[in-house]
């Protein structure tokens, strides 16, 4: 392992490293939790029963919230980590390709740096991530707030997401810990899992976020997955730390680097510059082929499950860079 980073030991599956926070076991819930986020005919009829959600069966479905852009998320209560669970979908595998090839690098004013009297508040998002959530606040803000009353009182709050979800995440996160009086004045326990997420805004927005979130807020990386390397930081974006890299294909083999404990660290997943172009390591997290895992048949929801998909989705991605 580099020296800026702390490697995992194997021999203990789902251990992290003493000085990190960083649990594998809950990582691995909370991607299960992303997963299920995407099987949107199964959370609109309130049945969970999807392949995904059946990872977390003694979870209690409280609302599903749907906002602008497709946007869509869940509440409910994992009585087996004892958390209220905040879960967004990102965006469906059919459209990955194209999502990328169009990804816009135009940044809002964050107000809520300014509302927080934040030492620098000159923080920007990215437009179309911050536009996405604002049409999900209030409802999230609400729901958290009525499923802790409801939950016992030592229950903490986890909030999740995969790929653009994963953006929603970190935005509810923020929004939740200023928000949710529960959250706020510290009664309840707060933390953040996200899976292949893009920078959702510039470096002093980055800087406020983990003045809040950290050190409870972990940015899985699967190896070469280029969604977390976008958009690019010469247009002025940067990542909240702190990043797990899983350095190889096989997520299932317990090798991770809980990276160094600032906003972006080049002895990880940057590490590979132009390498970190893999749309399939985007896909795959843990044992899960994300927004695949609703029903027991693969083929029924996407479109390169098949012999020599992986090169299919490749020529996909290729056709839509040249647009």
């Amino acid at each position: 392992a580099a020296a800026s980073a702390v490697a995992a030991t194997p021999a203990a599956p789902g251990a992290a490293p003493a000085t990190s926070g960083f649990n594998e076991t809950v990582a691995r819930t909370a991607m299960y939790f992303s997963a299920a986020a995407y099987c949107t005919e199964w959370l609109e009829a309130g049945n969970w029963t999807c392949a995904s959600c059946e990872r977390n069966a003694a979870f209690e479905l409280l609302h599903v919230i749907e906002g602008a852009f497709e946007t869509l998320g869940y509440v409910g209560i994992d009585h087996v980590q004892r958390h209220v669970v905040v879960a967004f979908a990102g965006t469906h595998l059919d459209s990955i390709p194209n999502w990328i090839a169009d990804l816009s690098f135009v940044k809002d004013e964050y107000w809520p740096c300014e509302e927080a009297a934040a030492s620098d508040t000159a923080c920007r998002a990215h437009r179309g991530f911050w536009r996405a959530y604002q049409t999900l606040s209030t409802n999230v803000t609400k729901e958290v707030a009525a499923a802790l009353r409801a939950a016992p009182p030592t229950y903490g709050v986890r909030v999740t997401g995969h790929s653009l979800g994963g953006a929603l995440a970190v935005f509810a996160a923020l929004d939740i810990r200023t928000n949710v009086t529960a959250v706020a004045n510290g009664t309840r326990h707060l933390d953040v899992y996200t899976f292949g997420q893009p920078r959702v805004g510039n470096k002093p927005l980055a800087v406020f976020a983990d003045g809040l979130l950290a050190p409870h807020m972990y940015r899985v990386v699967h190896n070469r997955d280029v969604v977390p390397h976008l958009p690019q930081m010469p247009f002025g974006f940067s990542h909240a730390a702190r990043e797990v890299w899983y350095d190889v294909d096989d997520m299932t083999t317990h090798e991770y680097r809980v990276c160094a404990a600032r906003l972006e660290d080049n002895a990880c997943s940057n590490s590979l510059g132009l390498l970190a172009s893999s749309v399939p390591d985007h896909i795959y997290y843990y044992d899960v082929r994300v927004g695949t895992t609703c029903a027991t048949t693969i083929a029924e929801h996407w479109p390169y499950a098949h012999a020599g998909g992986f090169a299919a989705l490749r020529a996909a991605v290729q056709r839509a860079e040249r647009r």
